[in-house]
C-alpha cells in the first residue's frame, strides 16, 4: 500500500532529523517502524511478520535514539563530570579528581 502524507514544515524537519539520527535509511522505513511500534503497543504483542533482527536493536542505537529525544536545554543541565563521578551523584560518595 502506498500512502501520501503531507506534513507541515515543523513535522517534516522533525522526521528528517530523526531519520538522519537513526538506523533508518529512508523516511518510509522510519515511518513504517513507527506504525509497527504503534501496532505492537495497541495489540500488546509482536506481529508475526516481524523478524528477530527488527526486535534486537543494538544497545548503543537505543541510547542514541533515546538521547536524541532529550531537549538540548536538558543536556545543558547534566554535570560535565557525570561519568567520572556517577557514584557521587547517585550516592553522595566523594568526588574523584
Amino acid at each position: 500500500m502506498t500512502v501520501r502524507v503531507n506534513l507541515d514544515h515543523e513535522l517534516q524537519s522533525f522526521v528528517e532529523q530523526q531519520v538522519s539520527r537513526s538506523c533508518h535509511q529512508t523516511v518510509a522505513a522510519y515511518l513504517e517502524s513507527l506504525v509497527r511500534d504503534a501496532m505492537i503497543r495497541s495489540n500488546g504483542e509482536i506481529p508475526a511478520d516481524r523478524n528477530d533482527s527488527d526486535q534486537s536493536e543494538a544497545p548503543w542505537q537505543i541510547a542514541l535514539d533515546v538521547g536524541s529525544q532529550v531537549p538540548d536545554r536538558a543536556w545543558e543541565q547534566v554535570p560535565q563530570d557525570l561519568a567520572r563521578n556517577l557514584d557521587h551523584y547517585l550516592y553522595g560518595s566523594p568526588r574523584e579528581g
